[in-house]
């Protein structure tokens, strides 16, 4: 179990703690041998008010009545998940209050290219419960993960705009009808942290595929991203062909953000 055994007693000894909820895919064998999603935070920095986890499979099937055929219910059992946590300020040790906490969320979205329907499905469920967990206590929110989705995805509209246009072609792929009846609309203010790198921004590098599937949203009233972290140069991402490489433990390339955090209105 890489996360009990190593990354997380290392990452203690710098300083750090973390929360980490395995997918749900017990089918796979022993505790342990099935990957999740993490979010670590600076012991000094932050104390950690609540935490939850969400597992897409436990909402698909307490919405089974929802769907017209058991097919949309069994394409949606993929088993991902996703972590919330909510974190709270430290000034020399002082917690800030209430004004001073952040939610921070991640996920790692359904993977074939396939089914961009379970794809929007997934999101769209996540931010709901997002908006429905963060508005009403007027929350700042970052929300990162791998979205498993590319900039003219359905996910990636639904995201920045608020909404996904009845025509876009990803939302005509929906065979099993998970989509029917859905309200694919959001109140989050969401905005894309490396938004302003355009086409030339790459997340994932492997020899079949290069582009963004990775993500740094945050909700714009109370959080301003004053810095990222420099794209990787091309060069470096091909010396080895693709990625991993003997430089780069995985086909992702790590992103970072830095934001400024206003008290509220």
């Amino acid at each position: 179990d890489h996360w009990k055994e190593w990354l997380e007693p290392e990452l203690r000894a710098m300083g750090y703690e973390g929360v980490y909820k395995q997918k749900t895919r017990e089918s796979m064998g022993q505790d342990g041998k099935m990957d999740g999603c993490a979010i670590v935070y600076r012991k000094q920095r932050f104390s950690l008010i609540e935490k939850h986890a969400l597992e897409f499979n436990h909402v698909a099937m307490s919405r089974a009545k929802q769907f017209k055929n058991d097919k949309a219910l069994q394409c949606l059992l993929k088993d991902n998940v996703a972590l919330v946590l909510v974190l709270e300020v430290l000034h020399n040790g002082q917690a800030a209050g209430p004004n001073g906490r952040v939610c921070v969320a991640t996920t790692h979205i359904y993977q074939n290219q396939g089914f961009p329907n379970v794809k929007i499905w997934q999101v769209m469920t996540l931010v709901r419960e997002l908006e429905k967990f963060t508005v009403p206590r007027q929350l700042p929110l970052v929300l990162t993960g791998d979205l498993n989705s590319m900039l003219d995805s359905a996910v990636y509209e639904f995201l920045h705009n608020n909404v996904v246009s009845a025509s876009h072609p990803e939302l005509m792929d929906d065979a099993q009808g998970i989509l029917e009846n859905a309200e694919l609309r959001h109140g989050l203010q969401l905005r894309d942290s490396h938004e302003f790198m355009g086409k030339d921004m790459i997340t994932n590098y492997t020899a079949g595929f290069v582009g963004v599937l990775d993500y740094i949203w945050y909700t714009a009233e109370r959080l301003r991203a004053t810095r990222v972290l420099d794209q990787v140069d091309p060069e470096t991402l091909s010396e080895h062909t693709a990625l991993p490489s003997p430089q780069y433990s995985s086909d992702h390339i790590a992103l970072a953000a830095e934001f400024e955090l206003s008290a509220p209105r």
